[in-house]
């Protein structure tokens, strides 16, 4: 079940690279307020456990008080409705499943118990007069403490999953390190061919509060690179 819950955060990130040069997620309506339905505490063990949920956004600025996170939402960004967020689950899980019906029953299992923070898309015009997407995923998937102890453990699951899978992807070597607002995350690149050009993604992940807290990055050139930098300048975190 771990492999299968990281790997479909990761199909997120393949569904991301494939929509970079077809901007529909980028595309829709900013959603205001809350992102999706309100989780409802639950008992565990006998003790009330607070349920996370997605969190909301306010004029610019996307929060959620669970993970203490914030960020802002810059002019020109969409910020993607519930609808559409699923979509995207659902194509990543085909890409990652590829022709098997079973591992693709398992990775929409998996992303029902993940929670998607926020998925936000910019639309950018190229010198081609063509579009490309810079695209920002925000999402968080529960980890016990006895299987993943550090943010490193985390992604180099990943690497190993994406090291053995059929996607076609380059994952640089090593792991390293970046801090946003005030916290430490490891960080996987990865790049892949798309029809449109080579696509770059930033997986990155820190655990908070027995989840891992992920986000994933994607462009395809420097100033799709830079309207991603802008909003991950902004994160903060309580």
């Amino acid at each position: 079940m771990r492999k299968t819950s990281i790997t479909r955060a990761l199909g997120l990130a393949v569904a991301a690279a494939a929509l970079c040069f077809c901007p529909s997620i980028a595309a829709q309506q900013q959603s205001r307020g809350p992102i999706g339905p309100a989780q409802p505490s639950v008992k565990q063990r006998g003790v009330d456990k607070v349920v996370p949920d997605a969190g909301r956004v306010v004029g610019s600025t996307y929060t959620n008080d669970y993970f203490g996170l914030q960020l802002t939402v810059p002019a020109g960004w969409r910020v993607a409705d519930a609808d559409a967020a699923r979509k995207l689950d659902e194509q990543g899980a085909d890409l990652v499943a590829g022709d098997s019906d079973e591992r693709r029953a398992r990775l929409r299992e998996a992303a029902s118990k993940n929670i998607n923070l926020i998925t936000m898309g910019k639309v950018l015009p190229t010198a081609g007069g063509a579009n490309e997407s810079a695209v920002l995923i925000v999402g968080a998937e529960a980890v016990p403490a006895w299987l993943i102890k550090t943010p490193q453990e985390y992604i180099g699951q990943a690497r190993r999953i994406l090291e053995s899978s059929a996607m076609k992807v380059s994952v640089a070597e090593g792991t390293r390190k970046e801090t946003l607002g005030g916290v430490e995350f490891a960080v996987l690149d990865v790049s892949s061919e798309q029809p449109g050009g080579l696509v770059r993604q930033h997986y990155y992940a820190t655990l908070k509060k027995g989840y891992a807290v992920f986000i994933i990055s994607t462009y395809a050139s420097e100033q799709s690179a830079q309207a991603i930098e802008e909003v991950l300048k902004s994160v903060k975190f309580k």
